[in-house]
């Protein structure tokens, strides 16, 4: 299944890039048939890695990666989710900040003064 789309992909990849940037590219796409470098099975209940489908990119030897998997997008929306869930379940409660600003190198950035 994941050849027939990786086909079609790279193709669409080629006539896009070529149509928005006027640029010929070439694309070595190679899809992984190696069992030991799958994505673990889906949840079974026991101890262990899992992966509840989905695909894992990666280029340059590893050295970038899109993980598009139902897990890893699931735990990004909980993550983005948890100050509007935070808010709604402790309505009155204060923020409390428990590290530090990054500090500032003398001449970084901008300065900003409050008029008083």
């Amino acid at each position: 299944m994941v050849q027939k789309a990786a086909k079609g992909a790279q193709s669409d990849y080629i006539a896009l890039i070529k149509a928005e940037c006027l640029e010929d590219v070439k694309l070595n796409l190679k899809v992984n048939d190696d069992s030991a470098r799958m994505l673990p099975p889906p949840p079974s209940g026991g101890p262990g890695a899992y992966c509840s489908g989905g695909v894992r990119l990666t280029a340059c030897n590893g050295k970038i990666v899109c993980d598009n998997t139902l897990d890893t997008r699931l735990k990004l929306i909980y993550e983005e989710q948890m100050p509007h869930v935070r808010g709604t379940l402790f309505p009155n409660s204060v923020v409390v900040i428990t590290h530090a600003p990054p500090k500032r190198k003398e001449g970084s950035g901008i300065a900003m003064v409050a008029d008083e």
